[in-house]
C-alpha cells in the first residue's frame, strides 16, 4: 500500500495493516498515531516499510513502528522516526529484521525476535557514485564484531556482507596482512621474472631499436629480433616494458570501409602473384618524379623498382622487366609463364603497350575491382612502408639519386625486414628455403625415375 498525505489519529493506530502474504508499505507524509503510528503484521510473509524524506512517523505511548513479520521485515527510514514514551521503533518476528536509517530516530529501538536475527545499520544518506553499496570496508568489520541484543552472538561476515550487499572477498583481502600494501606496490607479473630483468630488457631492447635499419618497428618484431640474438623473452613483457618507457611504434586509428575486403591475395609460393603499383614524391632540383614498385605477394619482396619523370605505360613496366630479369631466364617471350601480375586501373596499367608486353613474358593480367584497393593490398602496403622508412624522412636532390636510394632499400628490406606470418623471417630467407626445397624435390624426382 501507498500513503500520501498526511494521518493523525489521536487515540489509536494510525497505520494499522494485516496481510496474509509479502506486503509493502510506502509513506510519503506525516503519521501520528495515539498508540503506535505503524502497526504491520504478515502471518506467512515479510514486511518493507519505506518512510519518505522529509516525512515524521510518531507515536505515543506506544512505539513509532511496530512489526510483526513471518520472515523478514526491512525499515527503510529516510525522514524522522521517533515515540514521545515508547519505542521509536520494535521489531517482533520470526525471521530477520534490517533497519536502513538515512534519517533520523529519536528515542530507543528493540529487536525482540525470537529465534531470528536481527541488524541496525546507520547508513549514509547519499550512496557512492555508481549506485554502490554506502557501507566501507571499517564500517563492514564494526558490524561483523557486533553482537546482536537477543541472541547474545555476533553477526558475522556472511549475515553482514549478505545484508548490506558487499563482497566478502573483498572483506577477506583486506583481512590478509600480505595484501596490506597492496596499493603502494607497483603491479606486476605473477611468477618468476626470467633471465632478465625489466631494466636489463629495456637496455636490451633499446639497443635493439638503435641497431634497427628501419624506423618505427612494432614490438612484435623487436621481441623476434632480440630472440635472434640469444635475449629469450615473453612478446607481452617486451610490449609491456616498451609501454611503460613510450617506445611502442605510434599506430593509425582503424577507418571501417564501407565494402570490407573479406577475400585473401596473399599465396604460399613466391612467384606465383606480383602486385604493382605507383606513388608520387618532389625531388628538390627536378621536381616531382614517379616512384613504381613490384612485390611479391608471398614473400613481400620488392623484385623491382624504379623512378622517372613521367609516369607512362613504359616507365611502369621497368620493375616487371627487373623482376623477370632477376628471378626467370630474362626478358624473352613465354619466361615468367604462369605468373599473375595484380596491377589498379590506372591509365598505364590499362594501357594496351602494358598489356602486351607483360602477355609476351607469359604474364597474366589480374587487375583489382573498381574503387577496391584492397585488392591490391600487397603492393599498397608496400607503398606506404616504402613511404614511412624512404620517401618521407629523406630528401632528393634528382630522379636518378632517388632512383638508387629506391634500389638500395629494395636491397636493405629484402635482406633485413622480417615477415610476422613466415616466423618473422626476412624476404630473401623465404626465397631461400622455399627455392632450395623445390631443387630437392626435383633432384629427388629425376633420382626416382
Amino acid at each position: 500500500m501507498k500513503q500520501t498525505g498526511n494521518v493523525t489519529v489521536a487515540k489509536a493506530i494510525g497505520i494499522h495493516v494485516a496481510a496474509v502474504v509479502d506486503c509493502e508499505i510506502v509513506l510519503d507524509g506525516d503519521v501520528t498515531g495515539g498508540t503506535y503510528a505503524i502497526h504491520a503484521t504478515s502471518l506467512r510473509g515479510g514486511l518493507e516499510v519505506s518512510i519518505a524524506d522529509g516525512n515524521t512517523i510518531s507515536g505515543a505511548p506506544e512505539n513509532g513502528a511496530y512489526l510483526n513479520p513471518f520472515t523478514t521485515a526491512t525499515l527503510t527510514n529516510r525522514g524522522n522516526l521517533s515515540s514521545a514514551s515508547g519505542l521509536a521503533f520494535e521489531f517482533d518476528g520470526l525471521g530477520t529484521g534490517l533497519v536502513d536509517n538515512y534519517g533520523t530516530i529519536g528515542g530507543n529501538f528493540t529487536f525482540n525476535e525470537g529465534a531470528g536475527t536481527a541488524l541496525w545499520r546507520p547508513c549514509r544518506r547519499v550512496r557512492r557514485a555508481g549506485g554502490g553499496p554506502p557501507f566501507c570496508q571499517a564500517e563492514v568489520e564494526d558490524m561483523c564484531q557486533a553482537h546482536s541484543i537477543s541472541t547474545r552472538r555476533r553477526y558475522g561476515i556472511a549475515l553482514v556482507c549478505r545484508l548490506w550487499s558487499f563482497s566478502r572477498a573483498t572483506t577477506y583481502r583486506h583481512r590478509d596482512p600480505r595484501n596490506a600494501n597492496n596499493d603502494a606496490r607497483p603491479p606486476r607479473r605473477r611468477g618468476p621474472e626470467g633471465a632478465y630483468s625489466d631494466s636489463a630488457l629495456l637496455e636490451h631492447i633499446r639497443a635493439v631499436i638503435e641497431a634497427s635499419p628501419f624506423s618505427s618497428e612494432g614490438y612484435s618484431k623487436v621481441w623476434a629480433r632480440l630472440r635472434a640474438q640469444g635475449v629469450r623473452t615473453a612478446a607481452r613483457r617486451a610490449r609491456r616494458i616498451m609501454k611503460e618507457h613510450n617506445l611502442l611504434a605510434p599506430q593509425r586509428p582503424v577507418q571501417r570501409d564501407a565494402h570490407p575486403h573479406d577475400g585473401k591475395i596473399v599465396t604460399e609460393r613466391v612467384d606465383q602473384v606480383w602486385g604493382t603499383d605507383m606513388t608520387q614524391t618532389v625531388t628538390t632540383g627536378e621536381g616531382r618524379a614517379y616512384v613504381f614498385i613490384a612485390v611479391d605477394h608471398c614473400s613481400g619482396e620488392f623484385v623491382g623498382t624504379h623512378a622517372s619523370s613521367s609516369a607512362s605505360r613504359w616507365q611502369a613496366l621497368e620493375p616487371i622487366r627487373q623482376g623477370v630479369t632477376r628471378h626467370f631466364d630474362g626478358v624473352k617471350p613465354d619466361t615468367a609463364l604462369g605468373l599473375i601480375l595484380r596491377h589498379d586501373h590506372g591509365s598505364n596499367y590499362m594501357a594496351d603497350d602494358f598489356k602486351e608486353e607483360i602477355k609476351c613474358f607469359g604474364i597474366i593480367s589480374s587487375p583489382s575491382l573498381v574503387r577496391q584497393p584492397e585488392g591490391n593490398g600487397v603492393a599498397e602496403r608496400a607503398i606506404r612502408t616504402l613511404q614511412e622508412q624512404l620517401l618521407w624522412v629523406r630528401n632528393f636532390a634528382t630522379v636518378e639519386e632517388l632512383r638508387q636510394a629506391l634500389a638500395a632499400f629494395a636491397a636493405k628490406y629484402n635482406a633485413s625486414w622480417l615477415r610476422q606470418r613466415h616466423g618473422y623471417k626476412t624476404p630473401n630467407q623465404i626465397r631461400a628455403e622455399q627455392k632450395a626445397l623445390e631443387t630437392e624435390a626435383a633432384t629427388g624426382f629425376k633420382l626416382a625415375t
